[in-house]
């Protein structure tokens, strides 16, 4: 019996070691995520990493200024705002997983030249904004409807779409079930998961081969003590449940990073006017190369 039971405990310690390692690779900002994003299951992730036209970069210095909020637990965020003064509609652009607002400068670029007003946002616990610990959607989701609250009462935004992708498409989606200005009037995702828990059981499968039980729970555990939220707090399903907003949802069918799959769990669970727009055979986050005039933003906002 004291042979089993030195057998658990060292397993049990085992498991928390692995846990800890993994928590601290996945969720910690300063940790690097080269194991995570760059490898051939994940179609070695790059977005935001490969380098971006020159006068792309340039365009977001001369025209952007920088600003700064407070988030509701007192972290300072980032945000860039490019203003499109024929307009007073807007699109709040969020990047994904490990990038910043950099990742976004494309598809900012082609909705300022369509005519809207454009905030690009630095996530909490990436780019220019405080926060040690990526919180996945979750806490960011809050932060969203404050960067809105900021363009209503200081830009004067009219109407306002929120675009997010990956796991930006995830927080946008969580903020359309959160409490958020009347203002915001539609949500388009590209590529978003359906939940948190789902998206690194799946990664806890496919890169290290690793069950979820234990693995993701101690990291659960971590994530409430170090990170102070929960994985299973709230969801995109659960927002998308109760959205009183529109959506696009966008996905790739070979996306191996955000599986295809989760596509239809947020689509089916979309209790508003929603629309998908699939591209085949395209790799995670691949629908930047899009014309935008391939689907009508205006009929979304309708």
């Amino acid at each position: 019996i004291m042979i089993i039971i030195l057998i658990l405990i060292i397993l049990i310690i085992i498991s928390f070691i692995i846990s800890g390692i993994i928590f601290h690779l996945a969720l910690n900002r300063y940790a690097k995520k080269e194991s995570i994003l760059d490898n051939d299951l994940n179609n070695k992730v790059t977005v935001g990493k490969k380098e971006l036209p020159k006068p792309r970069i340039k365009w977001l210095e001369d025209h952007a200024k920088q600003i700064n909020i407070k988030s509701d637990d007192d972290i300072n965020l980032r945000g860039y705002i490019v203003n499109n003064t024929k307009s007073k509609d807007w699109v709040v652009l969020v990047h994904g997983f490990a990038n910043s607002h950099v990742s976004m400068i494309n598809r900012g670029y082609k909705l300022y030249n369509m005519g809207f007003n454009i905030l690009l946002v630095d996530l909490r616990g990436h780019g220019k904004s405080d926060g040690k610990y990526i919180t996945m959607g979750i806490k960011d989701a809050h932060d969203i409807a404050k960067w809105c609250k900021y363009i209503v009462y200081k830009e004067h935004a009219r109407s306002i779409g929120l675009f997010g992708v990956s796991m930006g498409a995830a927080t946008v989606m969580m903020a359309s079930g959160v409490d958020i200005l009347r203002q915001v009037k539609y949500i388009i995702e590209d590529c978003g998961y359906s939940s948190v828990w789902e998206e690194l059981k799946y990664q806890l499968k496919n890169l290290y081969h690793l069950p979820s039980f234990p693995i993701l729970n101690i990291c659960n555990l971590y994530a409430k003590i170090f990170a102070k939220y929960d994985f299973k707090e709230f969801s995109p399903l659960k927002a998308l449940s109760k959205t009183t907003r529109p959506v696009l949802f966008i996905h790739g069918t070979n996306d191996t990073f955000v599986p295809y799959y989760m596509l239809e769990k947020n689509y089916n669970a979309c209790n508003e006017k929603r629309e998908k727009f699939i591209v085949k055979g395209a790799n995670h986050t691949e629908a930047e190369d899009l014309d935008y005039d391939s689907f009508d933003i205006g009929d979304t906002v309708a």
